[in-house]
Parts: structure tokens; sequence; C-alpha cells
């Protein structure tokens, strides 16, 4: 009996084929309409998006390099784009409000190779840069952007055994942490470097090394909002960090390209992770269980680069035979999860955490609440009583979201430097709980302390 093909749940909708040459990225702006890409033919071009992504429309060329532009990346808060070239030179750009005109603002020339990586800070005006030369340069920006100065260089290290410098090989990617005042970066050299910027921002030193991929790291991506670091060759790599960004241990492998992967996004909501590969395909996979949830054929060459749209159920790849194109995926849509979930009962705190999160109810969190049981399953509010918790569990805001990362309900026992890490984030959240007078959360709060405090003394013995 022949085997019932699965129907795709990703679906292209649109394919953009303005570029000449390879396109090596795009990124989607976090909040305006647009997407931005790199390309081999010189330029950035910059498109606005419809509010479905199922059409674009041509508004800018940033074709100021006099080599192929390698990279771009969106200012999370501000209206500035950097690109970066084989010219060796990151071009900086101001948009409009609604990023239909763009003026370059400045450019300037540090590095003696071309440039792999740029990367804004999620609020400072500081860019960091990696390149073949085997630097790392942080810059800082005029208030207004006009100008932007090197504050400090990380040269590359000409002594293998000293692990503590700069990397030995070309850096191929530099990323700012989303909330921690971190970044990381990766080479040829296999290794994953963990820097710490100074208190006044004025420079950056050393934290940790992680032994990345065997083949070298190709990428890097940090999740939004959890403490997970993604690294990639032939395999993606996840690591777990502790509160302070320092590397708490390997979470587990992504294993299923055929050739090396060439970029790694995580969703900042749902439990998805979405790679692109020299091997023409897309993986998408369950970031909890590491398990490939769908394989998509997509491009008829390297697929370079992936972006998911901050708001809709979308993503964008580029790829190497010039064009970039725009696919509906059902992993990416909350409504989905919700609507699969209620029926089947299997929705995990966590999960249910990152759609209270999700703009179209951030403003309504006074008004919802979650119902759980100890199998952390989600339920209707009108099932039946008997499936109801004691313990109610209502809360407003983000940032007490964020602090509930660790509480899984059913999920207490395993390593003791995990259930103190655990432990640490409850006593974090009940001194906001404090702030704010929430009784109720408070109490619950104090009982989960409680329950990891009995694990730790276990541990002891």
């Amino acid at each position: 009996m022949s085997q019932i093909k699965k129907q795709s749940k990703c679906n292209l909708l649109h394919t953009i084929i303005d570029h000449t040459s390879s396109v090596d990225s795009v990124k989607f702006h976090p909040y305006i309409p647009v997407i931005a890409t790199a390309c081999f033919d010189n330029t950035s071009l910059i498109y606005q998006v419809d509010s479905n992504g199922n059409n674009t429309t041509l508004i800018g060329n940033l074709n100021r390099h006099t080599g192929s532009v390698t990279c771009v990346a969106f200012h999370p808060q501000l209206l500035f784009i950097a690109t970066g070239s084989y010219d060796k030179t990151v071009n900086l750009w101001h948009m409009s409000n609604d990023g239909r005109n763009q003026t370059l603002v400045t450019s300037f020339k540090d590095h003696n190779r071309v440039i792999n990586s740029v990367n804004f800070h999620p609020t400072l005006p500081i860019l960091v840069t990696g390149s073949d030369d085997k630097s790392i340069k942080l810059f800082k920006c005029s208030p207004i952007m006009s100008e932007c100065f090197l504050i400090y260089s990380l040269d590359g290290h000409p002594d293998y055994t000293d692990l503590t410098g700069g990397h030995t090989s070309r850096v191929s990617c530099v990323i700012f942490h989303p909330f921690l005042p971190i970044f990381v970066s990766s080479g040829d050299d296999k290794l994953i470097k963990l820097w710490h910027l100074s208190e006044d921002n004025s420079s950056a030193f050393f934290i940790d090394n992680i032994l990345g991929n065997p083949q070298g790291v190709s990428s890097l991506a940090f999740h939004p909002t959890q403490n997970l670091l993604a690294s990639s060759s032939t395999i993606v790599k996840i690591w777990k960090l502790d509160s302070n960004g320092n590397p708490l241990y390997h979470k587990g492998d992504l294993v299923g390209h055929e050739y090396s992967i060439t970029c790694v996004v995580f969703h900042s909501l749902l439990s998805i992770l979405i790679t692109s590969s020299l091997d023409y395909t897309i993986k998408i996979w369950n970031s909890n269980t590491l398990q490939c949830l769908e394989t998509i054929d997509a491009h008829i060459s390297y697929v370079t680069s992936i972006d998911i749209h901050p708001n809709l159920p979308i993503f964008a790849s580029s790829s190497s035979d010039s064009t970039v194109k725009f696919w509906h995926c059902k992993w990416l849509s909350m409504n989905w999860h919700r609507e699969r979930s209620l029926m089947t009962g299997d929705l995990t705190f966590k999960l249910v955490k990152r759609l209270l999160m999700s703009s179209n109810v951030r403003n309504d969190l006074s008004h919802m609440s979650l119902i759980l049981n100890p199998s952390r399953k989600l339920y209707p509010m009108n099932a039946d009583k008997h499936l109801l918790p004691k313990a109610e569990f209502i809360t407003e805001s983000m940032r007490l979201f964020e602090s509930i990362e660790f509480i899984k309900l059913n999920d207490l026992s395993g390593e003791c430097e995990k259930i103190h890490d655990k432990l640490q984030s409850l006593k974090k959240l009940q001194i906001l709980l404090n702030k704010e007078n929430k009784i109720k959360e408070l109490q619950l709060t104090n009982l989960w302390i409680k329950k990891l405090e009995k694990r730790i003394l276990q541990c002891s013995k």
C-alpha cells in the first residue's frame, strides 16, 4: 500500500525576481511593513509588504556599495538600516517613518576584508560588525546617527592555544543578545565566543568560549524571549544560557540537512525554529522536542537566508538563484496552534504564555486568565469543573510573563543546576509580584519556591 504524503503546511505566496545575482540576506523590519535584501549585484533593495504578505512593492534601492552586499540589518527601535559589503565598508541609512524614503547618513571603512555580519544593539545606537579579517568591531553612533565612531576592536588572535582572545579565522556572524548586555561571535575556528559590554558601553570583555560545530560555525541566533542560543554548520546546536548569559548546557542538536546550514531563526512566540541550507531546502523544527516538522524544497539553488515576519504567519527566504520568496506557514500561525491545541488539550504552559504575549491580546491581559491542570493541559473555560485546578493564574505584566519562563508544572525532575536556575527565576518573580501587590500570583509563586527548595535539599543529600 502506498503511503499518503502529508499535506504541506507551508505554501508559496510570492516571489521577488528583481535581483540579477545571488541574494545573500533578507530581513523584515520589526514594526514597519518593509523587508530589505542584500545582494551580490551590489544593491540592497527595500520592499513594502502588504497586510497579508501576498505582494511587495519596490520602494528603495540602496546602491552605494562598490562590491557585493553581504548583510543587512534594521535597528530594532530606531529608523536606521546598516549594510555590509565586499568593498569593506558599512553604510548607514536613515528611513522615513513609513520606510518609503532612505537616505545615506554615513559610510565607514574600518575592516580590511569583506564584512560578513552587521547587527544593531537592541536599544542603543551601537553597531557590531564581523569580518574575514578575523576581527569584531564596535561602533557608537551619534544621537541622531549622523556619524559613527569605532569604539572598540576585538582583533583576530594568532595564538591558537589562547582561547580568551579574538577569533583565529574569519568571523562569520556576530549578534547582540535581545535583552542582556552581551553579544556572541562565531567563525571558521569552530568557536562561539561570548562577550560582555562594559558598563559605559565603550568596550567589551571576554566571557567564555563554546566549542561550536566541528565544521566551523556559519550562523547564530538568540531566542527573542528565552535564554537560548542556536549555532549552525551542517547541524544546529542549541545552548541554554543562564540569566547572565553564561552557557549552562547543550540542549540538543537538529540533524537533517545534507549540506551546510546558512541561517537559523527562532519564532518569538511559538516553539518553532526555521533553518535554511545549501541543500536547497528549508526545514521547520519544534524547538522544544527538536523534531523536524516539515521540509520545503524551496529554491533551485542555495538557500542563503531566512527571516520570520514579526506579526504574520509568513517567512521570507533568499537564494543564490537571485530570488526572494514569501511563504505562508501554518506552523507560524498562533490561531492555528490555539485551535489545534484546544481541540486536543495538549497546549503547554509555555505556549499559552507566548500566545498571551502576542500583540493582539497584549492590551487585554487584565481580562484574561490561564486555567491549567497538573499535566499542563489547557482546557476551554467552559470545561468540566473537575478538570480545573484550585489555582487560577492571572497576570497583567509582560515583565512578569518573562520572569515565569521557567515554571513548568510537571517538570521538576532533572539536574540540580537546572532546578537552582528555576528557583532563582522564581525569586526574581517573587520580588516583582510583591512590588505590584499581586496576592494570588504571589501565593502560587511562593508555593513553587518551597517545592523547588525541597528538591534542592534532596539534591544536596
